[in-house]
């Protein structure tokens, strides 16, 4: 079966459990719009339906449309998946409690109060988006249906609590990844994967999640390039040339602090470096500084 039959499945037997699908989040009623073709009708779903359906932080992009038909407009055979869609509903609200008290813990780990460069934030994956990851893998080998990210303004933060988390100060270190030593096509961060509960204890809740730390500055650059990344038009090249400025602006380079601060203040220079395509330029000096005297005179 392809992408949209699958797609079409769940998004239908979704809409019999929704109610309780919904914890947390106030479901909607809105008119089926026009790419469902002959379902003309009012539907309760899920918000995240029609918005960042996998939780990636990109309004479909990628997404399947949940109501969408096949090629050749013939309906799906109705399949009645209520009770195993409310396990996996039930497992995830689980998860969303204990991430809630991972976010608190994690919070203590900073020794700067919370601000808009220090601070902690966290998602579960929606019941929709499980399912759609569920068709690409197994639920046992998922390890980033929780995910918290730690945001510090200096290395030297990011690397503090990269170091109580080694301790395990979150639990016990299953994975890391150390994505400043070898940067991932302009990608800097720390990532763990941790183990929460005993897997071996099948009475209690236990699974693997996620934890990446990183700088305010990586992650104002990481937001912007995802999408481009996603579409496919991601420049690696100069998204990895204004993550190694914000790296060195990070280690305490005021003249990288200065470059950093002007990309980020000006979006269409910053959507210059990330992206890739004919009608894109890449600037070819920075605050009146060439490309090449930043590699000399900051980057070496």
């Amino acid at each position: 079966m392809n992408r949209n039959g699958i797609g079409l499945i769940v998004g239908a037997a979704l809409l019999g459990i929704i109610k309780k699908a919904s914890s947390g989040s106030k479901a909607k009623n809105v008119s089926i719009t026009p790419w469902t073709k002959n379902l003309n009708a009012t539907a309760t779903y899920y918000p995240s339906f029609y918005l960042d359906s996998d939780g990636d932080g990109v309004n479909n992009v990628d997404d399947p449309k949940p109501f969408e038909w096949d090629s050749v407009g013939t309906t799906i055979e109705e399949v009645r998946l209520s009770e195993q869609l409310s396990k996996i509903i039930e497992y995830r609200n689980s998860m969303e409690a204990v991430r809630r008290n991972l976010e608190d813990v994690a919070k203590g780990l900073l020794s700067q109060e919370s601000d808009e460069k220090n601070y902690v934030y966290g998602r579960t994956k929606t019941p929709y988006s499980i399912i759609n990851k569920l068709r690409r893998t197994q639920l046992h080998k998922l390890q980033d249906l929780v995910g918290l990210t730690v945001v510090a303004e200096t290395f030297q933060e990011v690397e503090r609590v990269k170091n109580e988390v080694s301790s395990g100060a979150l639990g016990k270190v299953v994975f890391f990844n150390d994505y400043y030593s070898r940067p991932m096509k302009g990608y800097r961060a720390f990532h763990f994967i941790i183990q929460y509960g005993n897997p071996k204890d099948r009475n209690s809740l236990s699974f693997r999640w996620e934890i990446q730390i990183k700088t305010s500055r990586q992650m104002l650059l990481g937001e912007n390039s995802h999408e481009a990344y996603k579409r496919g038009k991601k420049n690696v090249w100069g998204v990895d040339f204004l993550s190694r400025i914000a790296h060195a602006a990070d280690l305490g380079n005021e003249k990288a602090k200065r470059l950093f601060d002007i990309v980020a203040g000006n979006e269409e220079m910053m959507r210059s470096f990330i992206y890739t395509g004919e009608d894109i330029t890449v600037p070819n000096e920075i605050g009146g500084l060439s490309i090449e005297e930043i590699e000399k005179s900051v980057l070496n």
